[in-house]
């Protein structure tokens, strides 16, 4: 049996061909068998996210683990070629954290508007094909102030002169 089309497990992960087997004989005889194809699957697709990219804003000073928001990506190919995990990028890596598996992100210790009012990152979301097969997604997380700080006066110590007898 030769093919004479391109198959792709995407489109199709299964072929059904008869194969009719007939012979030269008076009467002619003839035997029909069905034969099923299936199509292997090989790592040709990429991660997708639901969308290119991703906001979300927090107040400063929420405790440890609070949840920020979930990414998620699908790949079409089967069993591990489609299996994904997520990652975040190393320059927020310190600050939050994602779960490979569900992709929500939380934030690893209280973050401080004063120190940083945006979180501009990548995403990656990884097949485990062999090769693995990468796909990303911009998030953008606001962090809003809160009265958290204490005024401070410009020195320690001030000092002045009035002159007497003089209306108040």
């Amino acid at each position: 049996v030769q093919t004479q089309v391109e198959f792709d497990r995407e489109v199709a992960p299964l072929h059904n061909i008869t194969v009719t087997c007939t012979d030269l004989g008076d009467p002619t005889q003839k035997a029909i068998v069905l034969l099923p194809v299936y199509i292997t699957d090989i790592n040709d697709n990429t991660p997708v996210f639901a969308q290119p990219e991703y906001r979300a804003t927090t107040v400063e000073n929420e405790p440890a683990g609070t949840f920020l928001l979930r990414v998620e990506a699908t790949d079409s190919d089967a069993a591990e070629n489609g299996k994904i995990a997520y990652s975040l990028d190393t320059s927020v890596d310190d600050i939050l954290s994602i779960d490979p598996l569900s992709g929500n992100i939380t934030v690893r210790y209280a973050l401080d508007r004063e120190n940083s009012s945006l979180l501009v990152f990548n995403v990656t979301a990884y097949d485990h094909g062999t090769p693995s097969r990468t796909g990303y997604a911009l998030v953008t997380i606001t962090v809003v102030d809160t009265n958290d700080e204490i005024p401070v006066f410009s020195q320690t110590s001030y000092q002045f002169s009035v002159a007497e007898n003089r209306a108040a």
